[in-house]
């Protein structure tokens, strides 16, 4: 089981989480038509991967699993413009990883990457396999829209 030191941290995703949803619920996206939805391949890998690091019951390897998703967001925002987004809704969405309490989060994490391996007495490099399985998923469902048009 998870030391109780380590606890904080659920507690700050489930923050993260409740502020982006704000952005949807002012976006009155629960209005949109509901339509079945059919797993795509991208998404199923994804999330069997994300399986297999928890069947680690190593929490170092599945939470570098888990940050690629944060850390791509991150990559992202540094880059990019909010001026050339004409999405109101992408140009909020970005404009949260580029706060200084975004690069705040991310030092965070690291930190708490680097605790995890110290707790599980394992290294940086070997969670890379779980963070870049993590991060090719992510590629592939970020490209999966330009290939693949989702109509409602």
């Amino acid at each position: 089981s998870l030391p109780k030191k380590y606890h904080g941290f659920i507690d700050d995703m489930i923050l993260e989480v409740k502020e982006k949803e704000e952005i949807f619920q002012r976006r009155a996206l629960s209005e949109l038509p509901q339509v079945d939805y059919v797993s795509d391949p991208i998404t199923t890998r994804y999330i069997e991967h994300l399986y297999a690091s928890l069947a680690t019951n190593n929490h170092a390897y599945i939470y570098a699993s888990l940050l690629a998703c944060p850390f791509i967001y991150q990559q992202l925002a540094q880059d990019v413009r909010l001026d050339t987004i004409q999405e109101p809704l992408y140009r909020e969405w970005f404009s949260l990883y580029q706060t200084t309490e975004a690069k705040q989060i991310q030092q965070l994490q690291e930190a708490r990457l680097a605790d995890f391996c110290q707790l599980e007495q394992c290294t940086l490099e070997s969670c890379v396999p779980y963070f870049t399985q993590s991060m090719i998923d992510e590629v592939l469902f970020f490209a999966m829209p330009l290939h693949q048009e989702v109509t409602v």
